[in-house]
């Protein structure tokens, strides 16, 4: 089965299973959410294209409350959620 993995600030660090057309807030939902210590709105994505890797930073939760729109998710994507400073 094709996943994506999750680590950092989430309640469940690990893999998901990756289905057509998932974005990163459900990735986020399927890990059970973000821990009071994440930095919702520099959720890091790295993701290897034809070799190349690309590590997009993401605002989730502006995602989450509709002020950007979401992001679509591709099998094997790691995503990080970070502490945040404060």
């Amino acid at each position: 089965p094709l996943t994506l993995s999750v680590s950092g600030m989430v309640a469940k660090t690990g893999a998901v299973k990756f289905t057509p057309g998932i974005t990163i807030t459900e990735v986020i939902a399927q890990a059970g959410g973000f821990t009071p210590l994440a930095r919702k709105n520099m959720v890091k994505v790295t993701r290897q294209l034809n070799g190349v890797k690309a590590t997009y930073k993401l605002p989730v939760e502006l995602i989450a409350e509709g002020e950007r729109p979401n992001f679509p998710m591709l099998p094997g994507d790691e995503v990080f959620v970070p502490e945040r400073p404060w």
